[in-house]
């Protein structure tokens, strides 16, 4: 059974002298560590995983954190059975997804481009800040709202702008990419986007038994 308790880590300490809040995610002999949006002094958190009284806003910060466990808590209970055989890994990610799906999309896909550079996929990542660039232009929106209707509105706009047809399609590809890498990481895939559709499609349809001619036509290879 996983359990929740929130910690410090002195590994990082800001100039005012405060650490992270992390809630230490257990399963299975197996930790994970999560960040929240609250700071403390060392010290002030005592092993309970409670605020300690002589911090000034104690109680504020315990009813934050509990209220941050417990919607923890009823996100895996809504898993069900399935949670049994999920690692800390993924059970880690199932949380940090839920939490990006009330976000900021343009922060998140800031993000992912940050990863693009760490990884040395910096055309990649020139692309999609590109993309993110006339989105930011366009809109602020939150991840979860990220759907078809919003695509087409975001088409829209770019075909006022002038944007050519290929850009377009680069454009809103990058946008469903952001989606699916955070759909791929809750089931541990890093690196999720429509190439595995596109691949796995013509996979299964060589399985069938369809011409190749016909499979490379559908994938716009000819």
């Amino acid at each position: 059974m996983a359990t929740l308790i929130p910690c410090v880590k002195n590994d990082f300490v800001k100039n005012d002298g405060k650490c992270n809040i992390k809630i230490r995610l257990s399963h299975d002999q197996k930790v994970r560590y999560l960040k929240t949006p609250y700071y403390i002094e060392p010290g002030m958190l005592g092993r309970n995983g409670k605020v300690k009284p002589k911090h000034a806003n104690y109680i504020e910060l315990n009813a934050a954190l509990t209220k941050l466990i417990d919607e923890y808590n009823s996100l895996f209970a809504s898993l069900g059975p399935d949670i049994r055989y999920m690692d800390v890994n993924t059970m880690a990610n199932k949380l940090r997804c839920n939490e990006a799906n009330g976000a900021s999309f343009l922060k998140y896909a800031n993000r992912r481009i940050k990863e693009l550079k760490e990884e040395g996929r910096h055309s990649y990542a020139i692309s999609y800040e590109a993309s993110n660039k006339w989105l930011a232009g366009f809109t602020d929106i939150l991840f979860k709202e990220i759907n078809h209707e919003f695509l087409e509105k975001f088409q829209k706009h770019l075909k006022k702008n002038g944007k050519k047809v290929n850009t377009i399609r680069i454009y809103l590809t990058h946008n469903i990419n952001v989606r699916l890498s955070l759909i791929g990481k809750s089931f541990g895939i890093n690196d999720l986007t429509t190439y595995y559709a596109r691949y796995s499609w013509s996979t299964i349809a060589s399985s069938l038994g369809v011409l190749q001619d016909t499979i490379s036509h559908a994938l716009g290879h000819v």
